[in-house]
């Protein structure tokens, strides 16, 4: 038999073998898969004060940091509300 057939079709074979290895591989371990459940409570964010929305700096789906700014309130219903209620006194 010609020696470069031989060796032709030995790295083919070995080739093949390889490739079905790399697919394979992943395939036989242990999957990684967690079971369980997850809790979530709805959290409802509002302002301490009434007053008009100035700006929203978050829309529905957006994640939020600690201490981000969500939305502002116009600081001018705020002090008018505070004049009022100081000139009542």
């Amino acid at each position: 038999m010609n020696p470069q057939r031989l060796i032709v079709g030995g790295l083919a074979l070995a080739a093949l073998i390889l490739a079905a290895v790399l697919f394979l591989a992943p395939r036989l371990g242990h999957p990684r898969v967690l079971s369980g459940y997850v809790e979530g409570e709805p959290l409802y964010l509002a302002s301490p004060v009434a007053g008009t929305l100035k700006t929203l700096a978050v829309r529905r789906g957006d994640l939020a940091g600690a201490g981000q700014t969500l939305f502002t309130v116009d600081p001018r219903q705020l002090a008018a509300a505070q004049a009022q209620a100081g000139e009542e006194v």
